[in-house]
């Protein structure tokens, strides 16, 4: 991604603070600034149409996002999932800031809530799904954890494909009783919990399995987590590699759009940068 498609303020502040969160005005929506590194990793893993650089959220489900697509330069929010525009935010990232903080208490309370999750939601699609319960070669043996589980579709689809256990975690009230809602229309209760939990608290160390679509900064700060897991466990990643730790095995989706997805796969106990260097 050229430079030249950035606002020049937005590029002065990631000089001197790459990336952050924080809330723009008294009573603006709580925002979460990715790092420079990320920007092309979070547009592609979240399949963006081209022309739409996500650079940030906002923690409601909505994505920021610079739009080159008019010749001219536009931020706008848009919704994840199906990048419809919501609002023109601003030329320039002051601007933009500016507008998220006018945006109103209703939304600032919920925006700011204790349980809100560290990413908006994005749907992984279920080709992909298949494709990532086949990459870790999940069986009915198997207990997978998915963090961040959203509507529950990774638990569902491993139960009902694979006949394993599942137990989904996510800290979102509301997606937690949609996984619940999900689990029972699908007749996988036997098999599928969910489990309202912060991600980087879950004890990892029963799974055989660990399903992830985060971005590779909260990828690192799991890796701890990721140790306990037993020798030979499986760590499967919706596009997003881990900064310092390099996959076993990386496979490409493509899907119907012009557009690919990669799935990383990792072996506990995870290969050291300094090991994987020597290689």
């Amino acid at each position: 991604m050229g430079d030249g498609r950035l606002p020049a303020d937005y590029l002065r502040f990631m000089r001197s603070s790459n990336g952050g969160c924080g809330e723009p005005g008294e009573h603006g929506l709580w925002t979460r600034l990715e790092r420079l590194e990320d920007i092309v990793p979070f547009t592609r893993g979240c399949n963006a149409p081209a022309g739409l650089w996500l650079f940030g959220s906002d923690r409601l489900g909505r994505g920021l996002a610079f739009d080159a697509r008019s010749g001219k330069p536009r931020i706008i929010a848009v919704v994840l999932g199906t990048f419809e525009e919501e609002c023109f935010l601003g030329s320039t990232l002051l601007q933009a800031l500016r507008t998220l903080g006018s945006l109103g208490r209703e939304a600032h309370r919920e925006a700011t809530r204790e349980d809100r999750p560290d990413v908006p939601f994005v749907p992984t699609d279920e080709a992909v799904v298949r494709r990532m319960l086949s990459l870790a070669r999940v069986t009915r043996n198997d207990l997978l954890y998915d963090l961040g589980c959203g509507d529950g579709r990774i638990p569902i689809a491993a139960a009902r494909l694979c006949g394993a256990r599942a137990v989904g975690f996510d800290i979102d009230p509301h997606r937690v009783r949609e996984a619940r809602e999900n689990v029972a229309r699908a007749g996988v209760e036997r098999l599928v919990s969910i489990r309202r939990m912060n991600l980087f608290e879950v004890d990892l160390s029963p799974a055989d399995v660990v399903t992830t679509y985060l971005l590779p900064s909260l990828k690192d700060r799991l890796v701890e987590q990721f140790r306990a897991l037993r020798p030979g466990a499986r760590i499967v990643s919706h596009a997003f590699a881990m900064h310092d730790h390099p996959p076993k095995q990386v496979v490409s989706h493509e899907f119907t759009t012009p557009s690919v997805s990669h799935l990383y796969l990792w072996e506990a106990p995870l290969v050291s940068p300094i090991v994987a260097s020597k290689g």
